[in-house]
């Protein structure tokens, strides 16, 4: 892969716009793969980082016409603080995170920084004492992933070993790769890896187009198998696997059996489906 070819600017996903009275909060939905800290969370199935703040105008405002704008001023800039904190804990791969990459570049920091200040107001809501409650969030994919990684691109070692793994001549062409870690631990990130039991790479950042893995992720994440396999980034007819175990420092990395391995080697068009990282990972 030529690094010339793989720097793409993605865009950022469709804002929403709210009423000024507020709107209703969103529900998750039990699929949906969420991990939550503190006054944030990251939707790591619908592919964001989110995080809550409130605000209120002083009390020379207070009765003015002003005071609602300075009111949400205030919020967003209380919830800015708990979501950079957010996405600096977002894990990159099994050893670094992002706050990783902004220690190690002045750039990248004053990316991040910037993606954050720029983040969409998700709910908003104005309570009868003048206090704004509200939620921000920045998606995972597209500006985010384009800064990171192409980065992590450029540390990786290159060398792709082909698996050991045997299996029958291909048959079927899929869709799409589910891997079932349900019971395993694995925690998601923007770079998962899955290895066989001998340890060969089967699929990792060396294996992507990564055009795709900046506009969509590596991985999709969900908690339901059947809904997986309905998800249009692997449907219509995916290639169900299952983890035997999670791997790595931080438990984001998958071990699938050598038999699981030799079906994605040898899956019609597997190669073309891991370059478009027509993969889901099912976690508890």
């Amino acid at each position: 892969m030529k690094l010339g070819y793989l720097f793409v600017t993605a865009v950022i996903g469709v804002m929403l716009i709210f009423a000024s009275t507020g709107i209703c909060q969103e529900k998750l939905t039990a699929n949906e793969l969420v991990e939550k800290t503190g006054q944030g969370s990251i939707n790591w199935t619908a592919g964001y980082v989110e995080a809550a703040g409130m605000g209120i105008a002083s009390d020379q405002t207070v009765a003015k016409i002003n005071s609602r704008p300075v009111a949400l001023r205030a919020a967003k800039e209380n919830a800015s603080g708990y979501l950079l904190e957010m996405v600096k804990n977002v894990q990159i791969d099994s050893a670094r995170k992002v706050n990783d990459f902004m220690l190690e570049s002045d750039v990248v920091d004053a990316q991040i920084n910037g993606i954050v200040q720029r983040a969409v107001i998700a709910d908003q809501l104005y309570m009868p004492d003048g206090t704004v409650e509200v939620k921000i969030r920045v998606p995972i994919y597209g500006e985010l992933s384009n800064i990171i990684l192409p980065a992590a691109f450029t540390k990786m070692n290159l060398k792709n070993e082909a698996s050991s793994a045997s299996a029958a001549p291909p048959t079927v062409t899929y869709s799409g790769i589910v891997v079932d870690a349900r019971g395993t631990g694995i925690r998601p990130a923007m770079i998962p890896k899955i290895f066989d039991e001998a340890g060969k790479e089967i699929y990792s950042l060396a294996s992507v187009d990564i055009r795709y893995a900046v506009r969509q992720g590596m991985s999709g994440y969900a908690r339901d198998l059947e809904a997986a396999q309905k998800n249009e980034r692997v449907a219509v007819n995916p290639l169900i696997v299952r983890a035997i175990k999670s791997a790595g420092a931080a438990k984001t990395d998958l071990i699938i059996s050598n038999a699981d391995a030799g079906r994605i080697k040898n899956a019609v068009q597997s190669e073309l489906l891991l370059k478009q990282c027509r993969v889901l990972i099912v976690a508890d």
